[in-house]
């Protein structure tokens, strides 16, 4: 019992534990962040504007260089120099076949070039060319050219200037025009240039019109599909985005040794019969892909079509050949007479059709 009590009395406590300091350096260490920087805790946005404004710097550059306007125009065809190609934003190719006589339908043609001619918009070029009697060579280029940037013109009231009627007078009479008062220097040689560039425009669209032979012979070999294919082959080494149209003019009868209208020994004219004879053929090369957007189909009336189409078999096969080779209903194509081809020709551009 006593030896209890006496463990008791002299049991050592365990000291009580005081609340620790903190350390000296430690206080000075927070006392110094907090003078040398009051808004130590505070969110430091600095970060984040300096990756906005480099970010928009940076869409900016891009944008910039994407939306070039320079370029300097070859002065003959009135398009962009070869190595700013990217800048026409569409091909058209118009194949004239010329290898039946016309029988009084050049002004079907001419007029087929003038209303394609006049519905390119700014920059925009068109190729025209010829059906050739020769296998390895059945295309052949003829004129080509592209339409100027053509902006609207106003006077100093706000009056539209007509290109068409009131360009010629200000080419011819320059200065003595009579301008409406307050007409500034700028204005009155911004329009001098816009119709200067309209007039060659036109002149080369004259030109190109006169291309269509007043009388044609009746030529060996009709090798449409040798042409076309040329054409692909040159329309496809177009920039990226080019938008590729392709306008015919033909009485879409194939003559070659390997397919032939003309021979019923070829039958059935079709276009599955077609492709599989082309590929069997020989001395052609590779097929190329077809990247037009939109084809048009223009027919024109010769005596041998006119023959053709006595065996309504033979007529509902042409009809369908054509289109289905092209790859319609996936491809656009339009099929006209030849007399209805030029407004089908500015609607396809993007006119309204007359």
């Amino acid at each position: 019992m006593m030896s209890k009590i006496k463990n008791f009395l002299f049991e050592k406590k365990p000291a009580e534990r005081k609340p620790s300091r903190p350390r000296t350096a430690d206080v000075r260490t927070e006392l110094k962040r907090s003078v040398q920087n009051p808004q130590a805790e505070k969110i430091d946005y600095r970060a984040y504007i300096l990756i906005i404004l480099l970010f928009v710097a940076a869409v900016g550059i891009l944008l910039s260089g994407n939306s070039r306007t320079k370029y300097s125009l070859d002065p003959v065809t009135l398009c962009p120099n070869e190595e700013e190609a990217n800048f026409i934003p569409s091909r058209t190719y118009v194949l004239m076949d010329l290898s039946e006589p016309l029988g009084g339908q050049q002004q079907a043609l001419r007029g087929l070039i003038n209303a394609a001619s006049n519905s390119l918009e700014a920059r925009e070029k068109i190729i025209i060319g010829r059906l050739q009697p020769n296998r390895g060579n059945s295309w052949k280029e003829l004129s080509s050219f592209c339409s100027p940037d053509l902006k609207s013109i106003s006077d100093s009231f706000g009056r539209s200037i007509s290109l068409e009627k009131d360009c010629p007078e200000i080419i011819s009479k320059g200065k003595q025009y009579p301008w409406p008062l307050g007409t500034g220097q700028d204005l009155r040689e911004q329009t001098r240039k816009i119709c200067e560039s309209y007039s060659r425009f036109q002149k080369k669209v004259r030109t190109a019109s006169e291309v269509v032979p007043d009388d044609n012979p009746e030529e060996p070999r009709s090798y449409i599909v040798s042409a076309i294919e040329e054409i692909m082959h040159d329309a496809n080494n177009a920039p990226n985005g080019t938008r590729r149209r392709l306008i015919v003019f033909s009485d879409m009868l194939q003559h070659a040794e390997w397919f032939s209208h003309y021979e019923e020994s070829h039958a059935p004219w079709t276009a599955e019969a077609l492709k599989d004879r082309r590929k069997k053929a020989s001395g052609l090369g590779s097929v190329p892909e077809n990247k037009f957007d939109e084809i048009l189909l223009c027919y024109l009336k010769t005596d041998n079509l006119k023959d053709y189409m006595k065996n309504a078999k033979w007529e509902v096969a042409h009809k369908k050949m054509w289109p289905r080779y092209f790859g319609a209903p996936k491809k656009k194509v339009l099929n006209r007479t030849a007399a209805g081809c030029g407004s089908a020709a500015s609607f396809m551009m993007g006119k309204a059709e007359a």
